[in-house]
């Protein structure tokens, strides 16, 4: 059985084989580059310099409120008749231990992939036991951060937890 003959590798066919190579290359990155354009615009916030600017003053908070010496337990638990339902409860008490009586007890609930579906809910005063608690409807299932803001007089109490709702 004899072998077809090899056709001889010409200046011309290199060239046209360097081209398809990086032609193949060019487009495979041009439709990576556009589908992750379109997916995700890469906005995270719509303010994000005066986001920047109020750094400083989150900090700040945050050393007040280690100087309050107090301890916050944010829970949060699914109610059994509905999967997306679930209750939200806080306690925050003082270095010795006793509840601190707080005001404007508020919940911020967001996606930390997606500003979409974030929402807010007011924490009242729990009506067995002791802290403040609400149902919340989660819109959404996926991973959620839930982060309680809390006043008493003119102190202000904050702590985060995250959650994944399934």
């Amino acid at each position: 059985m004899t072998q077809p003959p090899i056709k001889p590798l010409t200046g011309r066919r290199v060239f046209l084989y360097f081209l398809a190579f990086f032609g193949l290359i060019t487009a495979v990155l041009a439709t990576l580059t556009t589908l992750a354009v379109r997916t995700h615009t890469g906005i995270v916030t719509q303010h994000p310099y005066e986001e920047g600017l109020a750094y400083n003053k989150t900090v700040a908070a945050y050393d007040q409120q280690q100087q309050l010496g107090w301890k916050g337990m944010l829970t949060t638990t699914p109610l059994p008749n509905g999967k997306l339902e679930w209750q939200v409860h806080l306690v925050v008490k003082d270095a010795a231990g006793a509840q601190v009586p707080m005001t404007n007890v508020i919940v911020k609930l967001s996606r930390p992939v997606d500003a979409r579906g974030s929402f807010d809910a007011t924490l009242l005063p729990a009506s067995v036991g002791e802290g403040y608690s609400a149902n919340v409807i989660f819109p959404l299932a996926g991973v959620w951060e839930v982060r309680a803001y809390a006043r008493s007089n003119d102190d202000t109490y904050q702590i985060a937890k995250r959650v994944v709702i399934e």
